[in-house]
Order: C-alpha cells, then structure tokens, then sequence
C-alpha cells in the first residue's frame, strides 16, 4: 500500500454534523478506529 491513498465518495450530513466514511471503503484502505484521515469537503447540494 502506498504512503496516500484516496478515494472520492458522498455523505450526508447527520445528527450533530457528523459524516460516516462507508465500511467497504473504510475496508479497501484498512482505516481503523483512531486512524487520522484527511477529508476535502464540497457542498454538493444545498437542503
């Protein structure tokens, strides 16, 4: 596995601003409880 890997995907925003990463992503690039992820937020859509 290389130093950085990344993927695009998207999430809604749920109770308390929070934003879950998917399982089968979380999964593909083995990020564990208590991992530091670096996140690139866009709003895609307004509510």
């Amino acid at each position: 596995m290389s130093r950085e890997e990344a993927a695009e995907f998207t999430a809604y925003v749920r109770r308390e601003g929070r934003v879950t990463i998917p399982k089968e992503l979380r999964d593909a690039l083995i990020i564990k409880e208590g991992n530091l992820v670096k996140c690139k937020i866009i709003k895609v859509r307004a509510h």
